[in-house]
């Protein structure tokens, strides 16, 4: 005897969507990080002697910011393929936190 109903089907646990990024916007996104965190020390040495509310002061630090960005998305656009960019910029990530803090320390 045919059934109208239809057939049940297990149910599956909800899961989050995946965020997805393609290489270049995981690039950018690791040297944004790079340039605000592991570039204190250049930052202090580049805005020394100048008044923190000064507008140009925070122009300065906006237009070396950018510049910094922009150096590390092309250096690392140059020798990163979409294949291995998550385990290299995990190792660079590394590599520039045990430089940012031997840096800080040791000046």
């Amino acid at each position: 005897m045919p059934t109208l109903l239809p057939r049940s089907t297990p149910a599956r646990p909800w899961t989050p969507p995946r965020l997805e990024l393609s290489a270049e916007a995981l690039v950018l996104l690791a040297a944004l990080y790079w340039a605000l965190t592991a570039n204190t020390a250049f930052f202090r040495a580049a805005l020394q002697g100048r008044e923190p509310a000064d507008a140009s002061t925070w122009g300065l630090a906006a237009a070396l910011l950018l510049a910094l960005v922009a150096l590390h998305v092309l250096l690392l656009g140059l020798v990163v393929h979409r294949t291995w960019v998550r385990p290299m910029l995990v190792l660079l990530t590394v590599a520039t936190a045990l430089g940012s803090h031997f840096i800080g320390t040791y000046g």
